[in-house]
């Protein structure tokens, strides 16, 4: 049998010995892989943020990651079916790797001073954060196995130090009923004025929701102003059903132009991140209908 010193150090010692936390996530950092040989899934020319990016990539079943960034004046999306921290190492400093799970994704579009699109325009901001992130949760683990090792120690010395303390400890310990139980009429109930702060904020949303359904748009002729530009162009799409289908498979998509652009061109289907009313006047020559995701 265990003395009560060897029984101490044993478990103080497991709680010395908490694991690391697992790998994090890579979100906005340059890609370092030795192969060479990946090619991305797919590229895309359209996508101008780094969160539009992370929509097409949403969008395909067998994408795991992508790279994002302005490279000789052109905005770079790509897609892979590795994780980003497979992706080999890049000519362009200013592409940097994403994986499909990162939670904070930069809607800022690159320029020269920001070729990256970085949230604060720096290349070392999301490397920082994530840096940051895994420390901390590093940290987090470590210290939460400690304090079950300690609880642990401390429960092993209560029970020993029971056996050996004389009986009359034991009676002098506070019975069941010393213990006050709190008063019915300490346990706060809800306010009459939360509850209907509550039914007023669920009453207004309820209203957003109706007007923006009898507001919307579908079929029409596009009727909007502006220099709203589509942020992409899917390709094989046949109909405007199809290209409404398309376009809520990417969560940056809220309505479709479908139709020619030239009198006696191919049909195309074209995603927009505003409303279908907002979508610009056809030129001379082009014959377009435009719908809300919510039409079909």
């Amino acid at each position: 049998m265990h003395s009560y010193s060897a029984i101490v150090l044993a478990l103080s010692a497991a709680a010395a010995a908490a694991p690391l936390a697992a790998r994090s996530n890579v979100c906005g950092v340059a890609p370092s892989a030795s192969s060479t040989s990946k090619a991305p899934l797919e590229t895309f020319t359209n996508a101008q943020t780094a969160e539009q990016c992370y929509a097409d990539c949403a969008a395909n079943a067998s994408c795991k990651s992508f790279l994002f960034g302005l490279v000789d004046g052109t905005i770079k999306c790509e897609l892979f079916d590795v994780p980003a921290a497979q992706i080999p190492k890049q000519d362009s400093s200013n592409l940097v790797a994403f994986d499909k799970a990162c939670t904070s994704i930069p809607d800022v579009k690159p320029t020269t001073a920001n070729p990256q699109g970085l949230a604060e325009g720096s290349t070392n901001t999301q490397a920082s954060n994530t840096n940051e992130k895994a420390n901390a949760q590093q940290k987090t683990d470590t210290t939460a196995t400690q304090k079950a090792a300690t609880k642990i120690t401390q429960n092993t010395v209560a029970k020993v130090s029971q056996k050996a303390a004389p009986k009359a400890s034991q009676k002098a310990a506070p019975k069941a009923s010393q213990i006050a139980a709190p008063k019915a009429s300490q346990i706060a109930a809800p306010k009459a004025s939360q509850k209907a702060e509550a039914k007023t904020t669920k009453e207004t949303e309820q209203k957003k929701t109706s007007t923006s359904t009898s507001a919307k748009t579908c079929g029409a002729a596009p009727a909007g102003s502006g220099n709203v530009e589509p942020f992409n162009t899917p390709a094989n799409i046949n109909s405007l059903e199809a290209c409404i289908a398309a376009c809520k498979k990417n969560t940056s998509c809220k309505s479709v132009e479908f139709g020619k652009l030239t009198a006696k061109g191919a049909n195309v289907c074209r995603f927009f991140s505003v409303a279908a009313a907002q979508i610009p006047k056809a030129t001379a020559g082009q014959s377009f209908q435009v719908s809300d995701i919510a039409c079909a």
